[in-house]
């Protein structure tokens, strides 16, 4: 694979179609591996054509034993759900994007389906609905721009016309390390706190989800931001790091001129489950979607 970090900018051929390159994995934690534990990460890819589509990343809280099954119905009935939010509001055959003021609204009404769904979900089976509980972040992309929205932490990015990679949510953390809200947990008296929405209108070249399992080796995240010596002051720049997402652009592009799709997602299994040393040892469970106008 090419390591190069070097940008790829529009003008050297970034995006030659509409068309979506969507490669997508799950790969068990090295903890999660030792323990027995089955992957508690989810993602679902549904395409409405091969423009528009909706990608959904869940991360199953560790704490929950069930979270694996929920993290899988809630990533498979997200998708579901804003599929049809997509046909019901015509976006795709009137192409067109929702304001900001719409998405905030549709999303939560979206979110608070699936919640409810979920609900149901776990008394047809006698499941205690906190065993089921997962993050979710969920992207509806296009040709023109992205529709974001997300409960919990993870991250999401996309790629501008510069070839530059900028994040489009803000995880949500909670006062004490690792502590995040779920979408089984007590949010929906004030889902304004604790649901982040966004509408992106710039023209995507790129997008990305990952589940927190993926954040050291594909985000710049904390850093020690106090002016002295003998304090510590930890703040979450969240910036993509470019130099992890430049070179499998390229390396991705080019496959995609010669492999099969099932062949690419191979490349890209191979790349989350072992790519280098510090991806090969991660101890979460670690979940990718990426997508590329190809």
């Amino acid at each position: 694979m090419d390591t190069s970090d070097k940008p790829i900018h529009a003008s050297e051929n970034l995006c030659s179609s509409n068309e979506w390159l969507i490669v997508h994995y799950s790969a068990i934690g090295k903890d999660h591996r030792k323990r027995n534990k089955p992957c508690q990460d989810h993602r679902s890819i549904q395409r409405m054509d091969q423009q528009w589509g909706v990608a959904v990343c869940c991360d199953g809280a560790g704490s929950a034993e069930k979270s694996d099954i929920g993290s899988r119905f809630v990533a498979e009935q997200t998708a579901n759900v804003l599929a049809l939010t997509i046909e019901k509001e015509h976006w795709l055959t009137h192409h067109c994007l929702p304001t900001s003021e719409a998405w905030n609204t549709i999303s939560r009404q979206a979110l608070y389906q699936v919640y409810q769904d979920l609900e149901s979900f776990a008394q047809v089976n006698n499941l205690e609905l906190k065993l089921l509980a997962c993050t979710v972040i969920a992207v509806i992309y296009s040709p023109i721009g992205l529709l974001v929205t997300h409960i919990g932490d993870g991250r999401a990015a996309y790629c501008n016309n510069e070839g530059q990679w900028q994040a489009i949510m803000t995880p949500f953390k909670g006062e004490e390390a690792n502590m995040t809200v779920f979408i089984t947990s007590s949010i929906w008296h004030d889902p304004d706190k604790y649901i982040e929405s966004r509408v992106i209108l710039d023209k995507p070249f790129g997008f990305t989800l990952l589940s927190d399992g993926c954040e050291n080796f594909a985000f710049l995240t904390y850093i020690n931001t106090s002016k002295t010596v003998d304090q510590i002051k930890i703040e979450d720049i969240n910036l993509p790091f470019q130099g992890f997402y430049h070179p499998i652009v390229k390396h991705l592009k080019a496959k995609h001129l010669t492999l099969s799709h099932e062949e690419i997602q191979a490349e890209w299994a191979a790349i989350l489950e072992s790519g280098t040393e510090k991806i090969k040892d991660t101890t979460d469970d670690k979940t990718m979607i990426l997508g590329l106008l190809v």
